[in-house]
């Protein structure tokens, strides 16, 4: 048996169902030609050597031969029996979806769940290959399909396909349009969606509740939950919806609720669902608080009575049966007072000032803030007894200037009234009077004042006011030791006034009337007082120094300035007043008076005249005397008066041994001081005009050449004996300085001289005499360079122009070996020493 020439064995003949089929049976060879007949199992179909079929579903498994037979029906060869396998084509395929099923067409399923699909084919043979199309791409295979749907799936579409036999010939199902359902995922509420929400008694508050996207659109419910169960809201006022992105929509639900004080507490809740959403979105909770207003206080003492006593304590209670939600807070109209931590207004020291106050207590909550409403209680006068307080018409601490006059005024009042106000110690009444206050009135001085009380007894007050007395300053100078030539001094000035603020205005420099300088700058201030330097201070230094100094109070003198004064006297050896020239001429036989001037502070203790360096004694020609004398001066160049004295020296009936160099020593308790001078001959005098008188001319020529022949003569005579005299006056002066020369050494171990008040001698050392050199050389160059004077060295300049000689005389002197102080009264005895 053959199938399209194949020969088929007894294994499986694979068949189509309602194909046609066509199957040979070929025999070998025999005679007659055999019959041949078709089986399916053992039911005859046909006969020939070809059977044409269609097999049918019915067939699979069935065995199919064919028999053959020529001579003896009995006896029959029969073919392999092959087992039909009948292959069944799909037919039709059908897409089933999950529980939510297809609705008009649409195959619905929920966003983010997952979601299982069938795919069902009708009977086919061998089993059929299903694959799964979504978006027009395969997206799995097999009888069942499970996937999560998401939002953006919706609208789209998906099927699925079978085949068996010839995968080119698919049998596809009926494409399904998704229908995502989005369940609300959460609602919200407007105002707040957790915490505590706060209602105002009888108030109606507006809720809002939002769902989230969702598809369908949902829908919202209101519920307010207690102990005793879940109510359920219906006052909705509206109920919206909105689009949302990607094609959802939004419900939106407002309620308007009034709740009351027994509320408080409860809960409030929304939730929202969409058609078939299990288990529907809950907002949170949210706690109620009703807020409502406090009843009206009342202000209560605690445990004290009035009247109160000033310093101690009294206490306030604001008193309510209801202090309303929230708890209110006291609020008291009084300024005063110190709120604890219960609400009562404490006074812990009470003041006169606390008393007849109004006070009020008000109770303040949200509820009131926000209502704009006061809950306020009566108003209580406080009384407050108190020690009479004590006035005066001026302040604590007046200042007043010296001789003002001034009367204090004090007054007193207090609860209960005053009955007495003294100034203790001072009046009998309640005025202090002071006429041409003194600074010694400087003081405190008590107001005293008393008042009596039912309830505490007594109750005085004292006041005190101080009082200071400004007065001017008063103004010491002092100086440090006794001023000495060219050594440095110190001026101090110090003042003592109120106040002690003071200012310091340069110091003065008087001689009499006479102001040598002002505006001396102070070497340091402080701040009560200044100290002027002077530096190598000479007689120029002496005079009144004056200090002035203020602190804007005026005096008893009636000026802001008040000024103190020291008189400073400089000690310094004996100074030479002498303007005209040491050269002093006399004719012979005449008598002449030597009149030297001098200043000595101290006093001088001794002088003598000497002639070339031997003392003249007081015989019936010569004689010596003092005297004192009024002479012009400059102290840095301001003229003044000294009450100086002048050294005489008298010379009667002059010979030619009287011509000689004469000294003045002078001595104080500083030092020494000698001056030289030189007495020469008198010369004939001539006319000082060596021209042609008028007189000449006018006695005509001859005479006129007669007279100058004669005058040129004249001059020429005189001429020559100046010259010689200048000569010898020069060789003289220099003999004398080479003597003193010589002499310095011997002179420094020589002259021993006790210093004291007792003066046995005087000592005076080569050391000694060259400072006065050395103050020589310096005024000697200061009078050859008029360009480089100084002021401070000007009266050694122009009043002492010859202190070279003197000191260089002095120099050569045979030192007495003792004389007496100011004592000796100018009559010692000097012992000429051995050369």
């Amino acid at each position: 048996m053959r199938q399209n020439s194949t020969t088929l064995a007894n294994t499986t003949l694979v068949v189509t169902s309602g194909d046609i089929i066509t199957l040979t049976c070929v025999t070998g060879t025999s005679r007659p030609d055999p019959t041949i007949e078709w089986f399916i199992e053992n039911e005859r179909k046909g006969n020939g050597a070809n059977f044409t079929f269609i097999p049918a579903d019915t067939d699979h498994g069935k065995t199919i031969s064919c028999r053959a037979y020529n001579t003896n029906p009995t006896i029959l060869v029969e073919s392999a029996k092959p087992r039909m396998f009948v292959r069944v084509g799909v037919t039709n395929v059908t897409l089933q979806g999950n529980d939510n099923g297809v609705l008009n067409g649409t195959l619905v399923v929920t966003s983010g769940q997952p979601t299982t699909l069938t795919c069902v084919t009708g009977i086919s043979r061998p089993p059929a290959v299903i694959e799964w199309y979504f978006r027009s791409q395969m997206i799995g295979n097999g009888t069942n399909l499970t996937f999560t749907p998401a939002n953006n799936d919706h609208g789209t579409d998906i099927y699925c396909q079978a085949y068996n036999i010839d995968p080119s010939k698919p049998v596809i199902s009926i494409k399904q349009r998704l229908f995502v359902k989005v369940n609300v995922s959460n609602v919200t509420f407007w105002e707040s969606s957790s915490g505590t929400m706060v209602f105002y008694e009888g108030y109606p508050k507006r809720l809002r509740c939002i769902s989230s996207p969702s598809r369908p659109v949902s829908s919202i419910t209101w519920w307010i939950e207690s102990q005793s169960g879940t109510i359920l809201l219906t006052n909705i006022i509206t109920d919206t919806e909105e689009p949302a992105i990607d094609g959802l929509h939004k419900r939106i639900s407002e309620i308007a609720l009034t709740l009351m004080k027994d509320s408080r507490n409860k809960k409030i809740f929304c939730n929202g669902s969409i058609d078939g959403q299990q288990t529907a979105a809950v907002s949170p909770k949210v706690n109620v608080d009703v807020w409502f207003q406090p009843q009206n206080p009342k202000v209560m003492e605690i445990n004290d009575i009035f009247p109160w006593l000033a310093s101690k304590t009294g206490t306030l209670h604001c008193k309510s049966s209801d202090y309303g939600n929230p708890n209110s807070s006291i609020k008291w109209t009084s300024d005063r007072g110190i709120e604890d931590s219960k609400g009562h207004l404490v006074y812990q020291e009470l003041v006169p000032e606390d008393n007849g106050k109004v006070v009020s207590c008000s109770l303040i909550n949200n509820y009131t803030i926000t209502m704009n409403t006061s809950i306020i209680s009566e108003s209580v006068t406080l009384n407050v007894e108190y020690s009479p307080i004590i006035r005066m018409n001026m302040t604590d601490f007046l200042t007043i200037n010296e001789t003002q006059s001034v009367s204090v005024l004090c007054t007193a009042t207090g609860n209960p009234i005053p009955n007495q106000t003294v100034w203790r110690g001072h009046s009998a009444d309640n005025i202090l009077t002071f006429v041409n206050i003194s600074r010694t009135d400087t003081s405190k001085y008590t107001c005293e004042s008393t008042a009596a009380s039912r309830t505490h007894g007594t109750l005085t007050s004292q006041k005190t006011i101080a009082i200071t007395v400004q007065y001017a300053p008063d103004v010491s100078v002092t100086t440090t030791g006794q001023p000495q030539e060219n050594m440095a001094s110190s001026i101090r000035c110090e003042v003592k006034g109120v106040p002690a603020l003071y200012t310091f205005h340069p110091w003065q420099h008087m001689w009499g009337d006479v102001l040598i300088r002002d505006h001396l700058q102070q070497n340091s201030t402080g701040p009560n007082g200044n100290t002027l330097w002077l530096e190598r201070m000479t007689l120029q230094d002496t005079g009144t120094y004056i200090c002035s100094a203020d602190n804007g109070i005026k005096g008893y003198n009636g000026a802001v300035i008040q000024k103190g004064i020291v008189d400073i006297n400089v000690i310094a050896i004996p100074v030479i007043i002498r303007e005209d020239n040491n050269l002093i001429t006399e004719e012979l036989g005449h008598s002449v008076n030597i009149s030297i001037p001098f200043y000595s502070y101290p006093a001088i203790s001794y002088f003598v005249f000497l002639k070339n360096g031997t003392e003249v004694k007081n015989t019936s020609r010569t004689s010596m005397q003092l005297s004192t004398v009024t002479v012009n001066y400059t102290f840095y160049s301001k003229p003044v008066k000294l009450e100086a004295q002048v050294a005489q020296l008298y010379i009667q009936n002059l010979t030619l041994h009287d011509y000689d160099n004469y000294t003045l020593l002078l001595k104080n308790s500083f030092g020494p001081k000698l001056f030289t001078v030189k007495l020469d001959p008198a010369v004939a005098r001539t006319s000082e005009n060596h021209g042609l008188s008028v007189g000449s001319i006018a006695g005509g020529i001859c005479v006129g050449v007669v007279i100058i022949l004669v005058v040129v003569i004249g001059i020429i005579f005189r001429r020559q004996y100046q010259h010689t005299n200048k000569d010898q006056h020069e060789k003289e002066t220099g003999e004398d300085e080479e003597r003193t020369r010589n002499q310095i050494n011997d002179m420094s171990a020589k002259q021993a001289v006790t210093r004291g008040k007792d003066y046995e001698g005087l000592n005076f050392t080569k050391a000694e005499a060259n400072q006065y050199l050395h103050l020589n050389d310096i005024t000697l160059k200061e009078n050859t360079d008029h360009k480089t004077r100084s002021p401070e060295r000007e009266p050694y300049e122009t009043l002492h122009p010859y202190v070279n000689s003197s000191i260089e005389m002095y120099s050569t002197l045979k030192i007495p070996k003792a004389y007496k102080d100011s004592e000796a009264k100018y009559e010692n005895t000097w012992i000429k020493q051995p050369d």
